[in-house]
């Protein structure tokens, strides 16, 4: 089975270094089974399975019989009156907001991933479909916002503004070149927009600077009035528009940032942030309703005082009825980094929630939790049978099922264990950390024991083929062997972290190399000696799973863009195949060709098989939109801008931020 590595702090001199090493062939990516086989989110407790970020919500129609939510990753979500209803994109498409004319009549703008980088993207829902608009070409729209049918706005990165006549988007002359954020229109001659540290203001002629007293971030505008309007942002900004100038006031969750606000009248309206801030405003100030939650809230929708919707980070969705905040779909506190089957209709999966180790059993029709007895991170798990399944974690910790319930075992060590397998009920091997050496445990039938080995370093993972055929990887590059007698190190083509391994016979195997922002190595071994058979750029890969010589899976995460990996070898070539998760995935299970699970983080389990498309279609995107900037200078300054906004969402935990807080809690201390 396979370890998990933790996440490393990114850093621009590592995409560079990423960029460098990994200048040679590319994993292509091209379907590897016809079109009705592929990985399918999985979960039946969400609108929408995926857990995708929610950027975005406007409800409309009758009493608010119809909405839509995006966000991440292509997440679509559609309010019929009664539910909301996943109608997720083909396509990698990142949706930052949305706007409504009517309900035949809804635009949706953000950034769209293709071939050499990534371009804005500008979508448009007739009533029957969701098509791509033509528009000046910039990076990335972050918001837009519609007056009539023939009057809307959109405004983006490096103080891009685009306008709607009712047949074309056009670019307006803008007086920054900051990144703008959020727009807001009072009626066609009176607008807002915002962004970082600027303010600008639309007279029906032209666009222009305003004093304000934030310099920081403005991430949220909405106007009541002409004379009545609110901005919201960066911790400490919180200000107020009296038709003369925007004076500031406090925000009482001190230290949280901001990014939606919805007003309903001069005396009621709501705000919404980081670690699940709400705000409420009666007229004279604003009050602290809700500050608990490890999420963020992106948006907040107020359709009448009783009616109200907030979303965020991990596809929460909250509903406002007049009383209390209710959640319709709350934030997944699972974080799943291990997963194994012995058949189609029997797993697990491992990992950890709020109440500490988690484990959910599969039973070949829903997956459900089981009582664990331990507090720790289970960071791994292997199933013999029915009847016989390991876990192990951190700080030693190894449980036992017995096909009734799960019980500790006895560990000799309390160093973080990353990596079990199982050859038989009365032959196992355990690894990790250690001190001087890695640990190393071997199961005899009756206890567990620590054996010598020559890893100065973390292991990661182990695979066993055979009592005398036992390999184990970790940190910088190390690998070392079992021969039936005693662990020797191999010589390694690596010097980094090696996350995960698979055997397929004595003479046939892989390892992958996991480094922050690109994935350079994917070593194979011969019989008798490891070397690099490809390299690979833009990802991670964390774990890795042989169905066969001709048949494998590696997954992980990529970081440009935000996005789960699904790797398959199909015995010539690693082909990378669309996965719909935007979350890391940690590990991967294989029951055959046609079967298999993946895991990660947010509660993540993508299921792998043949299964009907549900992916809804764009049209337009072969003329719609620009192409990626040409030229060295200007694609140099693409990738500076997607650096800075991704690092920009992981460092403030805000926004669309990469939600990989505490994916191993703090159990990797090398």
């Amino acid at each position: 089975m396979q370890a998990r590595v933790a996440v490393r702090i990114l850093s621009l001199a590592g995409l560079l270094a990423g960029l460098v090493l990994c200048a040679s062939p590319v994993v292509s990516a091209r379907p590897v089974n016809p079109a009705t086989a592929q990985w399918r989110c999985w979960d039946d407790r969400h609108p929408d399975p995926c857990h995708r970020s929610l950027q975005s919500i406007e409800l409309l129609g009758p009493e608010g019989s119809d909405g839509w939510a995006v966000g991440a990753h292509g997440a679509l979500l559609r309010w019929d009156g009664v539910r909301w209803l996943p109608q997720p994109l083909d396509g990698p498409y990142w949706l930052e907001d949305v706007a409504s004319v009517a309900m035949d009549d809804v635009w949706a703008v953000g950034v769209r991933q293709k071939a050499g980088g990534s371009s804005s993207l500008i979508l448009h829902w007739d009533g029957d479909g969701w098509s791509a608009i033509a528009h000046p070409e910039t990076y990335v729209l972050r918001a837009v916002a519609m007056v009539t049918a023939m009057d809307g706005w959109a405004v983006g990165q490096t103080g891009r503004i685009l306008h709607w006549d009712g047949s074309t988007w056009a670019d307006v002359a803008a007086p920054t070149s900051e990144d703008l954020l959020a727009v807001e229109m009072v009626n066609a001659t009176d607008g807002w927009a915002a962004g970082d540290g600027v303010i600008l203001h639309w007279n029906g002629i032209a666009w222009t600077l305003v004093a304000h007293p934030a310099m920081a971030q403005v991430y949220g505008l909405d106007m009541l009035s002409a004379n009545d309007g609110w901005a919201v942002g960066d911790p400490g900004t919180l200000l107020h528009w009296d038709g003369a100038a925007w004076a500031p006031f406090t925000n009482p969750a001190s230290g949280e940032f901001l990014f939606s606000v919805s007003m309903v009248a001069a005396d009621d309206g709501w705000a919404a942030g980081s670690r699940e801030t709400l705000l409420h405003w009666d007229g004279s100030e604003w009050e602290v309703v809700s500050h608990s939650g490890g999420m963020s809230l992106n948006s907040v929708f107020m359709r009448t005082a009783s009616d109200g919707w907030a979303v965020g980070d991990a596809g929460m969705i909250l509903h406002w009825d007049g009383n209390a905040w209710a959640a319709v779909s709350a934030p997944v506190s699972e974080y799943l980094e291990a997963v194994d089957m012995t058949s189609a209709d029997d797993g697990w999966a491992v990992g950890y929630a709020d109440s500490g180790g988690l484990a959910m059993h599969w039973n070949g029709v829903t997956w459900s939790r089981t009582g664990v007895p331990t507090q720790e991170v289970l960071l791994d798990v292997d199933a013999i049978s029915v009847t016989d399944t390991w876990a192990v974690g951190s700080g030693g910790t190894i449980v036992h099922w017995d096909g009734v319930t799960w019980a500790p075992a006895g560990s000799p060590s309390s160093q973080h264990l990353h990596a079990i397998d199982m050859l038989s009920a009365a032959d196992g091997w355990a690894v990790g950390e250690g001190t001087v050496y890695a640990t190393i445990l071997h199961w005899d039938g009756h206890a567990w024991s620590a054996v010598p080995n020559p890893a100065r370093y973390s292991l990661n993972a182990v695979d066993a083929l055979a009592t005398d055929d036992v390999w184990a990887v970790g940190q910088n590059g190390t690998i070392v062997h079992w021969d039936g007698q005693a662990w020797t190190l191999a010589a390694s083509k690596s010097f980094s972290s090696l996350s995960a391994i698979g055997m397929v016979s004595p003479d046939d195997g892989w390892i992958v190399d996991n480094v922050p922002v690109s994935l350079c190595y994917m070593l194979r071994w011969n019989g008798a000696s490891w070397s690099v058979a490809q390299l690979t750029e833009g990802y991670n890969l964390d774990a890795l799973d042989m169905v066969s010589a001709t048949d494998g899976w590696a997954v992980g995460y990529a970081y440009w863009p935000q996005t789960s990996v699904t790797v398959h070898w199909d015995g010539n070539a690693w082909l990378r195949v669309d996965a719909p998760s935007a979350d890391p995935l940690r590990d991967v299970a294989m029951v055959g060709s046609a079967d298999g699970w993946a895991v990660g983080a947010l509660g993540t389990l993508l299921r792998y098989g043949e299964m009907p498309p549900t992916a809804v279609q764009v049209s337009g995107l072969d003329s719609a939109g620009a192409s990626p900037p040409a030229g060295p200078w200007a694609f140099a300054v693409w990738l500076a801008a997607t650096v800075c906004v991704a690092v920009a969402r992981a460092v403030r935990g805000g926004k669309g931020a990469l939600r990989m807080q505490g994916i191993l809690r703090g159990t990797r201390h090398d």
